[in-house]
């Protein structure tokens, strides 16, 4: 099982370079803002300081660390669920369903694949029920 979802486990260390690349980068575009100040930022139509402009990065940094961090961490937690599921069995034919041996424990002939229902017999419906039949 090592190498199922490999993509899905190579996404877990993705998402951690890129969450911190993202801060970092973010952190030092707002430090050179603050200190260096400039020329006011047109955003929306309106003028915002370019230093009010570095502590929103600062801000967005932790935002975007969050997030990121954040589906690193769900795609873990579910890669580590899957692992201690146990195997679902599988059928000699390779289907779905269960094999061939627990089929005959379960009233059903050879083949025939499983979902779940509980074998009945033909004609021994519980009382009060009747029988599926196609629609008209």
């Amino acid at each position: 099982m090592a190498q199922s979802y490999k993509f899905l486990r190579v996404s877990v260390t993705v998402f951690k370079v890129l969450a911190w690349v993202t801060v970092v980068v973010q952190v030092i575009t707002g430090l050179v803002l603050i200190v260096s100040g400039g020329d006011p930022v047109l955003i929306g139509g309106v003028e915002i300081p370019a230093r009010l402009v570095g502590v929103l990065n600062f801000v967005a940094a932790g935002v975007y660390f969050f997030s990121l961090w954040l589906m690193s961490s769900l795609l873990r937690l579910l890669l580590d669920v899957r692992d201690r599921l146990p195997a679902a069995p599988e059928s000699p034919a390779g289907g779905r369903g269960l094999p061939a041996g627990r089929q005959a424990q379960a009233g059903l002939p050879g083949g025939t694949p499983y979902h779940g229902f509980p074998a009945v017999a033909s004609g021994s419906y519980p009382s009060g029920t009747v029988p599926c039949s196609s629609p008209p």
